[in-house]
């Protein structure tokens, strides 16, 4: 059995999630990654020495050698409003290093719990 940290290899939109990781604007620009402005920082409460940056309805994949390892948001209004949510991450970098992220499933309680429940279960077989 591989270690956790070869087995856990988070990415948002193909762009890999490495803690410490030096920070790279063209490349998160690329992967629809893009830099919280003025209102969003203060929302968040961002520190002046954190560069934030922001995707929404994004595809968050996890864990290597299992495709079954990926969450996307549901956004077809045909599949109707009790089945639809969406999908938000954050990446918060502290003097040009990653320092920290957040991914959320966002208007369905019952969707992130069973994404929750999957990852702990796949994470610890």
């Amino acid at each position: 059995m591989d270690s956790l940290g070869k087995r856990l290899n988070i990415t948002i939109n193909d762009f890999q999630i490495i803690l410490n990781q030096e920070l790279s604007e063209k490349e998160l620009n690329g992967h629809n990654l893009t830099k919280v402005g003025f209102i969003g920082r203060k929302f968040i409460k961002a520190k002046r020495c954190e560069d934030v940056f922001f995707s929404k309805n994004c595809e968050l994949k996890y864990l290597t050698g299992d495709n079954g390892n990926i969450i996307s948001p549901i956004l077809d209004s045909n599949t109707g409003a009790t089945i639809m949510y969406g999908t938000s991450s954050y990446l918060w970098y502290e003097h040009n290093r990653l320092s920290k992220f957040v991914f959320q499933i966002i208007q369905d309680k019952f969707v992130a719990l069973k994404h929750l429940k999957d990852f702990e279960n796949k994470l610890f077989d």
